[in-house]
């Protein structure tokens, strides 16, 4: 798991997103659509600067994706973005979904942290104040 440390703040931010297809239909059940989403939502989390994909389980109606982000971005943008931008690609390839379907993914979604990730990374980060508070008062700089 990567931790950004620049600039005096070490941040670890992850999420963890389920977004349904549009009215619960399970669209994701057909094999070559799992994969193109698959595909896409990993090309977007690519693309990405201030993002990065950890991983996502594809179900029969919804998704869930684990990602973290820089402290900079909203994760409603980020998702709002991902559902944009996969729904595109996909609509594109699979014109038939949005008349059978009215669109891929629902309107909603549900997002929340992972308490593991702070947990592992807080005495860590403890670790090495203490290990730089120690330094700075033998050298005499505090």
């Amino acid at each position: 798991m990567h931790v950004n440390k620049e600039n005096r703040a070490w941040s670890l931010l992850r999420y963890q997103v389920v977004c349904c297809s549009k009215n619960l239909h399970d669209i994701f059940e057909e094999k070559d659509l799992r994969e193109e989403i698959r595909t896409a939502i990993s090309s977007f989390f690519e693309s990405m600067k201030n993002a990065e994909l950890i991983q996502m389980k594809i179900h029969s109606y919804y998704v869930e994706i684990d990602f973290q982000a820089l402290p900079t971005s909203a994760p409603s943008e980020v998702i709002s973005s991902l559902k944009s931008s996969t729904s595109k690609k996909i609509l594109k390839k699979n014109p038939d979904i949005k008349t059978k379907y009215a669109g891929l993914w629902s309107n909603s979604y549900f997002i929340y942290t992972t308490e593991q990730a702070f947990n592992a990374h807080k005495e860590n980060y403890l670790n090495r104040q203490s290990e730089l508070h120690s330094i700075k008062k033998m050298v005499g700089k505090e």
